[in-house]
């Protein structure tokens, strides 16, 4: 599993960061799929990263890079972040490191459903399959305040990866 840096991500809100929708990733010239699945939207959507010039209505487009430091705010001081998984990614069950750090952060995440996801976050990440689940989603996100769990995300550290792996070392040792 992919895990988070809590000195890097944690909950950090800032008011010049605030979003009701937030999406951070680049297109590589491809329609996203989360935001295929949402746009148009009647709700404020604020998109970071390049190459979305052509696909998405320039409206959402809030900037083409955010700094690490800066990323951490963003998930902070956001509504809801959105999230998906490249093809390859949900193919193999790699889920997103996004989720990772915007949990660390705090952050409500609504994500394109992938194998393994509920096992790592079951109450914590929302995720749908359909265009119209998404939509209930986003409306029942906004209406319910996102509480930080900070125990689950001790589970997702790198501290703690290291430790599980070393356990599975030991264990294939014995």
């Amino acid at each position: 599993w992919q895990c988070t840096d809590t000195n890097r991500f944690y909950p950090d809100y800032n008011e010049d960061y605030k979003h009701e929708l937030l999406f951070v990733g680049n297109s590589r010239k491809v329609y996203r799929k989360i935001l295929k699945d949402l746009l148009p939207t009647e709700h404020e959507l604020a998109v970071y990263g390049s190459d979305w010039e052509d696909l998405i209505d320039e409206k959402y487009i809030i900037g083409d890079f955010v700094s690490n430091r800066d990323l951490r705010k963003l998930y902070s001081s956001c509504d809801i972040l959105l999230n998906d998984h490249w093809e390859d990614m949900r193919e193999k069950g790699f889920v997103s490191n996004r989720i990772f750090d915007a949990v660390a952060c705090g952050s409500c995440v609504i994500t394109d459903d992938i194998d393994g996801l509920e096992e790592l976050f079951s109450d914590e990440v929302h995720s749908y399959k359909t265009k119209e689940e998404l939509k209930v989603l986003v409306d029942d996100c906004l209406k319910e305040k996102t509480v930080f769990n900070q125990e689950l995300i001790k589970k997702h550290t790198y501290e703690s990866r290291v430790n599980q792996i070393i356990n599975v070392l030991k264990k294939d040792n014995n």
